[in-house]
């Protein structure tokens, strides 16, 4: 059987987003030194708590593709553009990278969830109980079994593969989404349920 003939299952994570603003900045150094200086982007999450804020920055010098802390406080998702869907096949880039899934990936860490690799195979690893442990992550589509039980979740949002082999969460991951959304940000959680 050819490797990415048989995806693995995944849940629908039923989260969507409703756009309320878009603020266009224009700091140039925010947009080169954005991820390295998390105070430049933070001056402009005006709603800090009350929204789950997606900053994209435009001349990033670091190379990150995104970067999200956790949601204590407030959910601000951090991408280059060059982690958009499309941007690669527009601009020559690393066609790795071509589908947009780094805004989905760092959205799960705005939602509280941890790489599949975290703890490499420790107990806890990346305490959801339905993705397997794995010892480091992935960046190809390759079949392994990097901590001897199951095969590495290679096509989970949570791992670094390529976009074309990542395909969704799993039912543990939607449920800590959730939880994390509803006991880290109670204010957006409610907020949520009266769209």
């Amino acid at each position: 059987m050819d490797f990415d003939s048989k995806h693995p299952p995944s849940v629908d994570m039923q989260i969507s987003f409703k756009l309320m603003n878009i603020t266009i900045v224009t700091d140039s150094a925010c947009a080169r030194e954005g991820f390295t200086q998390s105070r430049m982007v933070q001056k402009y999450n005006q709603n800090a708590g009350d929204d789950f804020t997606v900053v994209i920055i435009t001349d990033d010098q670091s190379g990150f593709l995104g970067q999200t802390m956790f949601p204590h406080g407030q959910i601000m998702v951090v991408v280059s553009s060059v982690g958009f869907r499309g941007h690669a096949s527009r601009h020559q880039g690393d066609m790795m990278y071509d589908e947009g899934d780094t805004v989905v990936h760092e959205a799960g860490h705005g939602f509280g969830l941890y790489h599949t690799f975290e703890g490499g195979c420790s107990r806890d690893g990346d305490y959801i109980d339905d993705t397997e442990k794995e010892m480091m992550p992935h960046y190809q589509c390759v079949r392994d079994s990097s901590c001897g039980s199951g095969a590495d979740p290679v096509h989970n949002f949570m791992d670094y593969s390529p976009d074309m082999c990542m395909v969704g969460f799993t039912e543990g991951q939607k449920r800590r989404a959730w939880c994390v959304l509803e006991t880290s940000q109670a204010g957006l959680f409610q907020k949520s349920k009266t769209w």
